[in-house]
């Protein structure tokens, strides 16, 4: 009866072993990404990217981010970004609705795009349109819709504009329209 039993034991142990082999013992699979979809999403996500110095150069927060590694693109939902100037202090807040950063560092904003000024003395203080699109190296800010620029007492509207965010500057091109608030000393 030992060699019946153990013959019995032996045949139950190959193919169980048969079986790992070939079934149970399979990692599970991830499935393949889908096109289009993000490679990884987060909820409610702080970004902080510095200079090849060390150097802080932006903070973005948003509520929903979506990368994808197909083209190299982020998605941004409710972003808020600060700028920071070369020597680390915060010079300009940028909000909108939605934001796409591209993989070479181009920032296109859209819905209620609101650029101010965190700098006292600035003779710029706020731009607000529908769309902009920043460049994040030259900081270079580019807005093809109508814009409202409002300043140290003045309020300026216009169909285009084109400015750079480091030297506080915004040029409107088309159809400008200016209005200025004279203080009595």
């Amino acid at each position: 009866m030992n060699i019946r039993w153990s013959l019995f034991l032996g045949a139950i142990a190959l193919v169980l072993l048969g079986w790992l082999a070939t079934n149970g013992g399979n990692e599970p699979t991830v499935p393949a990404p889908v096109q289009g979809d993000p490679s990884f999403w987060g909820n409610n996500m702080l970004t902080v990217v510095y200079d090849p110095t060390g150097k802080l150069h932006y903070k973005l927060v948003s509520t929903k981010v979506k990368y994808y590694a197909e083209n190299g693109n982020t998605d941004f939902s409710q972003p808020l970004m600060t700028l920071y100037s070369a020597e680390g202090i915060p010079i300009w807040m940028v909000q909108a609705k939605d934001a796409v950063l591209t993989k070479d560092k181009m920032l296109y904003l859209k819905g209620d795009v609101e650029v101010n000024s965190l700098m006292p003395d600035s003779q710029l203080e706020k731009l607000e349109t529908t769309q902009a699109t920043i460049n994040l190296t030259t900081q270079d800010i580019t807005s093809d819709a109508k814009v409202t620029v409002y300043g140290a007492n003045f309020t300026s509207v216009g169909l285009k504009m084109r400015g750079n965010l480091r030297n506080r500057t915004a040029e409107l091109q088309e159809q400008v329209k200016s209005y200025y608030e004279i203080k009595k000393p």
